[in-house]
């Protein structure tokens, strides 16, 4: 095999530093050299980028899971802390409920005794009504039977006083027998 390179000689008589340059009939292989560099720099770069990228994407994929971690964990701890005022707020709404239905028991209770008084009372003044009406009658029947009798003693009394003014009068005509004096016994006197 020969050099590749060999001396060159000096220009203009100056001799200049050895030089080496390459021949033309190795030019082919230094290319195919140069083109084999070249395309194992460009796969070994490209999986350089790749393995990189895939790094940088499995770091963000794990930054990113890290993220929807925390956004989970707080999106359930914000759901969990709603949920519970929710719990809270649905107990105090069932709490007002039975409140409220307490107190429409307690009034309907109340109305409902006041009912039963009122009906108590009604019936306590219909039956007084209907003693008082049978008084009233019975009243009503004595009433008239006085005012008869009292009409019976009243024509009992006018026909006692008609008989006493009748015996009277007797009595008077009995004892004073008609005189056959003149009525004025001085009238005849007066001459």
């Amino acid at each position: 095999m020969t050099e590749l390179t060999e001396p060159v000689a000096s220009h203009d008589g100056v001799h200049i530093e050895q030089a080496y340059f390459l021949r033309a009939k190795h030019l082919p292989w230094v290319c195919v050299i140069l083109l084999f560099g070249a395309l194992c720099t460009g796969v070994a770069g490209v999986f350089a980028g790749s393995t990189m990228q895939a790094s940088k994407n499995e770091q963000n994929l794990s930054d990113l899971n890290d993220k929807l971690a925390a956004q989970k964990l707080e999106y359930e701890q914000r759901l969990g802390k709603q949920s519970a005022q929710y719990a809270i707020d649905v107990n105090n709404f069932a709490d007002a409920i039975a409140k409220f239905g307490e107190a429409l028991d307690k009034m309907d209770a109340k109305n409902d005794r006041r009912a039963a008084e009122r009906e108590r009372a009604q019936a306590a003044a219909i039956a007084a009504a209907q003693k008082a009406a049978v008084a009233a009658a019975v009243t009503a029947q004595k009433t008239e039977q006085i005012l008869v009798k009292t009409d019976a003693v009243q024509q009992q009394a006018t026909e006692a006083a008609s008989a006493a003014k009748a015996t009277e009068k007797k009595l008077d005509t009995a004892t004073h027998p008609t005189a056959a004096v003149p009525p004025t016994p001085w009238a005849g006197n007066r001459r």
